[in-house]
């Protein structure tokens, strides 16, 4: 009779462990989503003669805000929020420095394109720092419903005599097809397509010939 009852509770014992275990598995709650900026590059323009320089894409600077892999949404003035389930790949910075060297590099115009972690000599550096990424949700009265605001700040100097050859800024705002991370994260990459182009016209027009 004692063994019985003794196979009995064993039995349930091993029956309710793996009953256990599937409730902490779908009790876990799940990682975040994550995304990259990544989009399409801009097709390099046939026939072009590089020019006998060296450019370095130092790595961008980041605003304090933004200078993180949360992806960052408002829906108020003054308030800044980051999405919960969603976040970068990577701070944004680290990943537009890396497109922009790229993208440089592709359009042939100089002899070589340094990334942000060379260590080589270089004739002429483009210092940039990201100012804004961000989700602005409007209020669902308003007609339109979401947009990405992007701003950069971009310097084109010469090395040899740390000159600054040309400065400026933009804003780049492209509309969001959701008012969600998804949606955020496409419209960045379109507003990050465009500020990759913006930048290689600022060093076509500035670098010395």
């Amino acid at each position: 009779m004692m063994m019985r009852r003794l196979s009995a509770l064993a039995l349930a014992g091993l029956l309710a462990g793996p009953l256990t275990g599937c409730g902490n598995l779908l009790e876990r709650p799940l990682a975040p989503a994550t995304y990259r900026i990544e989009p399409a590059l801009p097709a390099p323009p046939g026939g072009a003669v590089a020019l006998p320089l060296t450019l370095q894409v130092v790595r961008p600077l980041a605003a304090t805000s933004y200078d993180t892999e949360q992806i960052a949404y408002r829906r108020q003035a003054y308030r800044l929020d980051n999405y919960t389930q969603s976040r970068w790949a990577e701070p944004p910075a680290e990943m537009l420095g890396n497109l922009m060297a790229r993208a440089l590099e592709d359009s042939g115009m100089y002899r070589v394109v340094l990334g942000p972690e060379a260590r080589l000599p270089a004739d002429l550096r483009l210092h940039t720092e990201l100012t804004a990424l961000e989700h602005v949700i409007h209020d669902a009265s308003a007609s339109q419903g979401s947009e990405v605001r992007l701003g950069m700040r971009m310097k084109l100097v010469e090395t040899r005599t740390a000159r600054v050859l040309a400065s400026g800024s933009f804003e780049i705002v492209r509309p969001a097809f959701s008012t969600d991370a998804p949606g955020a994260v496409a419209a960045a990459n379109e507003a990050a397509r465009e500020a990759v182009e913006r930048m290689i016209a600022f060093c076509r027009e500035h670098t010395p010939r």
